[in-house]
């Protein structure tokens, strides 16, 4: 994800806060990326989808569950 100013991880971390079963969000421009918490019913694809919606590509991901990190495109 190209996130080039305060404003593109702002308006992403928005995206990510509206999807049902979020915890906690966290952007930042200098690290690229976005962090979303969840309850464990949502999926990569939900979360992607909403960051999708605020104009940004996602270009993959990982999915953390119960301590194990699993790639998620």
């Amino acid at each position: 994800m190209n996130l080039r100013m305060q404003g593109c991880a702002t308006s992403v971390k928005r995206s990510a806060i509206g999807v049902p079963g979020e915890k906690a969000v966290d952007s930042s421009v200098e690290a690229q990326s976005v962090t979303v918490v969840t309850d464990d019913g949502v999926t990569f694809k939900a979360i992607s989808q909403a960051i999708q919606a605020s104009g940004k590509e996602v270009q993959g991901g990982e999915v953390i569950s119960d301590g194990e990190e699993n790639k998620a495109n």
